[in-house]
């Protein structure tokens, strides 16, 4: 990040910034800030547990919406695209 960015922020991720002096292309020479994001970041929640209805429905809701073009009732989106 910029040094005008890097003034913004707070006053723990200030200290916490490694500068170094980078070359940019058609702009020369600029002083960068680095932070290390992985210290920053919050632990991630677990997972929520699956429901019974929410294991079997989705399976459920392919199969019947397939189940017309199986039985021949309606004809497939494969067979209607060609």
């Amino acid at each position: 990040m910029t040094e005008s960015l890097l003034e913004q922020c707070d006053p723990e991720i200030r200290g916490d910034a490694s500068e170094i002096e980078q070359e940019l292309e058609g702009l020369g020479s600029a002083r960068l800030f680095f932070v290390d994001l992985e210290r920053l970041a919050l632990e991630r929640p677990p997972p929520p547990k699956p429901t019974l209805g929410g294991r079997m429905g989705e399976p459920m809701g392919v199969v019947f919406r397939g189940l017309p073009a199986m039985l021949g009732l309606r004809r497939s989106r494969r067979t209607l695209a060609a």
